[in-house]
């Protein structure tokens, strides 16, 4: 008998509810990792009293505040590149990405919604550094929002570059190593660390093309008084659609590849 396909939405939220269960299964994981969240906060703080970044000329509270908007969207750095991937990879080993892929069921939304799981359990983390910055810095209401409108939207520019990335594990099994080489990029070549402006000009140029870069600058540009932006606000939301479009295509055009790759060659590690 074939099974009824599943509709797009109903396999992103019954995936979303699994990832959540197991997660639940296991809360002392919750516990530490709102425990790391202050700790996070508190070796930022360290850092503001340590750190002068003579391009800034900053105090030390916009010192610890350019530290943590940077940290508001880091820690999505593991959500984007390594659950997508690691999904793929333990149902590789485990056989059922096999079964995924002779059911009637949305593939996209398999990613899409280990993906959304991740960055719903990485909330306990960021939503304790939003409440702190909001309340310890003393943003007006359009500043949070807009803080929080800007940290959506690169997640959903990220959701489609997790995606893609898993979606080549399926052809390639091992791509880890790039993860990890990608994940050092976003972090020491997106802001996160140091001013932008403080890079060399080559390296600059590859942190333009870089979604993280422009989420990060965005981000101090409405919560850090006197931001100045590296490129004017307009320019920096439309680099932000231009990628997210390209992503997004990129991930479509890879699922419709790996649908023909996966029945063509098979999904076995072999």
């Amino acid at each position: 008998m074939i099974s009824n396909q599943a509709g797009f939405l109903s396999v992103i939220w019954s995936t979303v509810e699994k990832d959540l269960i197991m997660k639940w299964r296991y809360r002392a994981d919750l516990v530490g990792d709102l425990v790391s969240s202050v700790l996070f906060i508190g070796v930022f703080a360290l850092f503001a009293t340590s750190y002068v970044f003579e391009v800034l000329d900053a105090s030390i509270e916009v010192t610890l505040l350019f530290f943590l908007t940077g940290f508001l969207l880091i820690v999505y750095d593991s959500v984007v590149l390594w659950t997508p991937l690691n999904s793929v990879t333990n149902d590789l080993y485990n056989g059922t990405l096999e079964y995924l892929y002779s059911s009637p069921n949305s593939r996209l939304g398999y990613f899409i919604g280990n993906i959304v799981a991740a960055a719903i359990i990485s909330s306990v983390v960021t939503v304790p550094a939003i409440i702190f910055i909001s309340l310890y810095f003393k943003l007006n209401g359009f500043a949070v929002i807009m803080m929080i409108v800007t940290l959506l939207a690169v997640l959903l520019v990220l959701i489609a570059f997790g995606t893609m990335f898993a979606l080549l594990g399926v052809m390639f099994r091992q791509v880890s190593s790039i993860a990890g080489i990608l994940s050092m990029l976003f972090q020491f070549m997106g802001g996160f660390l140091f001013p932008i402006q403080s890079l060399p000009k080559s390296i600059q140029l590859v942190s333009y093309f870089l979604p993280y870069t422009w989420g990060i600058d965005l981000i101090r540009y409405y919560t850090i008084p006197g931001w100045i932006p590296l490129l004017p606000v307009f320019t920096e939301w439309m680099l932000l659609l231009i990628m997210g479009i390209f992503l997004w295509a990129t991930t479509l055009y890879l699922i419709r590849r790996v649908e023909k790759y996966a029945k063509k060659n098979g999904l076995h590690l072999i």
